[in-house]
This record gives C-alpha cells, sequence and structure tokens, in this order.
C-alpha cells in the first residue's frame, strides 16, 4: 500500500470520528471546513503527489454544481472529475436536498447541472460523501471496489458515487447512497485494479464509477448505461492544468487557473499523481 493510499484510508477515519464528535458536541462541522482540512493535510504530507491551488475566497457562488476540478494519474493517462462534497446530516443520516438543492444562480437542479457542465467539459461528475452511520448493520457492499473485510467501518468516512448513479436513487438517503458508492481511497491506491495486473490511477477510478452505475441497477434504483457519460482518461492534461504538474506557479500560470475557476465558478483544482 502506498503512503499516499494509507492517508486517503487515514482521512476517511478521521472524518467518520469528527462527524460523530461534532454532532455530540453542536457543531456545525460544515463540508467547507472538512474539505479545506483534507486538502491542507494532503497538501503537506504529500507534496510530490498533491498539487493544490484554491481560489474560494475569490471565486463567486459556484452555479455550476461543482466545487472542485480534480485530475488523476500520470504522464499519458489522466482522468478528470468534477466533484461536490456533501456532509451527512445527523441523527437522520440524510444528506440535505442533495436530489433537489438549486440556487437563483443554477438554471436547474444542483445534481442536474453538476452533470451536465461536466459533461460539456468531458469530465466525469461525482460526489465525495463524508459520512459516518450509527446504525448497526453495514450501509455499503462488502463486494464493492477497494473494500475488504479488513477495512475497518470507519474508514468509509469518505465516499465516492458517480453523480448519475446517485440521482438514479432519487434519494438524499445515506442508506440509499452508500449502496452506489465506493471508498474514496479507491482514488489514490491500486486496489481498484482495472484488471488482473491493475491499471493506472485513472483507469481504476474509471473502472470504480463504471461500478458505482452497476451498484445502481444491481439496488433497484435503475438500469443505467454503465459507459453513457463516463469519460475515459486522456493522455494530456489541459493546458490551464499544467503549472501544477511543473511546480511552483509563476504569475502568468496563477492567472490561467485563476480565469478558469472564474470561467466555471470553481473553488479550486486539485492535482493527484501518482508515486509513494
Amino acid at each position: 500500500m502506498s503512503g499516499l493510499c494509507h492517508s486517503f484510508l487515514q482521512i476517511a477515519d478521521r472524518v467518520w470520528r469528527e462527524i460523530d464528535e461534532a454532532d455530540r458536541a453542536g457543531l456545525s462541522y460544515g463540508e467547507e471546513t472538512i474539505t479545506e482540512t483534507i486538502l491542507l493535510e494532503l497538501n503537506r504530507n504529500h507534496s510530490v503527489n498533491v498539487r493544490i491551488r484554491a481560489f474560494s475566497k475569490q471565486v463567486e457562488e459556484p452555479k455550476n454544481g461543482s466545487d472542485w476540478e480534480w485530475w488523476i494519474g500520470r504522464p499519458g493517462s489522466w482522468l478528470g472529475m468534477r466533484i461536490q462534497a456533501k456532509k451527512v446530516k445527523l441523527p437522520n443520516e440524510l444528506f440535505h436536498r442533495l436530489q433537489t438543492y438549486e440556487t437563483k444562480s443554477m438554471p436547474d437542479t444542483q445534481i442536474n447541472t453538476l452533470i451536465k457542465v461536466a459533461a460539456q467539459d468531458k469530465l466525469n461528475p461525482a460526489y465525495c460523501l463524508y459520512v459516518h452511520s450509527r446504525k448497526v448493520a453495514p450501509l455499503w457492499r462488502n463486494g464493492a471496489r477497494c473494500s475488504a473485510p479488513s477495512m475497518s467501518r470507519n474508514q468509509y468516512g469518505c465516499l465516492i458515487a458517480d453523480a448519475l448513479a446517485a440521482k438514479s436513487t432519487g434519494s438524499n438517503k445515506l442508506a440509499d447512497l452508500a449502496h452506489v458508492s465506493f471508498p474514496w481511497h479507491c482514488l489514490a491506491c491500486d486496489c481498484a485494479g482495472s484488471s488482473d495486473d491493475g491499471g493506472t490511477l485513472a483507469e481504476n477510478a474509471v473502472a470504480a464509477l463504471k461500478q458505482s452505475r452497476e451498484m445502481s441497477g444491481e439496488r433497484g434504483f435503475g438500469m443505467l448505461e454503465i459507459d453513457r457519460q463516463i469519460f475515459e482518461p486522456v493522455q494530456e492534461l489541459p493546458e490551464y492544468m499544467h503549472g501544477l504538474v511543473e511546480g511552483p506557479d509563476d504569475g502568468e500560470r496563477d492567472g490561467i487557473l485563476f480565469g478558469r475557476a472564474i470561467e466555471r465558478r470553481l473553488k479550486g483544482f486539485v492535482l493527484l499523481q501518482e508515486g509513494e
């Protein structure tokens, strides 16, 4: 297991515990706080493999239904994703208005806008779900990609769900959404290998997203075309991401990223590169 994979598991464990602790103490511990704490830790401990550029303070309220743009992989195999974070609300274990949330700045619901705008940019739309459950029965599928009997319950504190699979549930309940999700360390580990010989992180992430769709049909939420709107890895990163690959940004490179963030109303960008 790589150091990066181990960190993703540790972070999920902490998120699981802290959601519970914050709720018992009456603290909000919101999505933005969780996300920024996670990214700060990854940036601090894995500065070679994880590059982050945030524009949260400069960008207006997102109107495209997504928070962050992620690129995962290595030279020759990169996968782009638009990721929206959602935190479970206790004690009812619901994601408030996940299926219906909308604002005046969005022409449609957030989930529909996330799916539509990501498709226009040829990126895969997904949710990162921050979770805790007090129920006795496990909420996840033991056969899900990257899960294993040795995983503790707490290590499911961060889940990734393909946005179309999440929409197909028609539900805001953790009990339903967890069944179309996979542990988020699949994005950083080779345990989700797309073949017997494994694959690149980008290939593994695609395989996990496809399984998210498959689980939707198997749970009776509705059959989805597995390959519909799932974009395969590309060989080259988009030009606006080159600054994060090549090192500290100069003014010109940072300006390109900032322009992209303003144009797409994104909070920021994450580059996750293979390696230790």
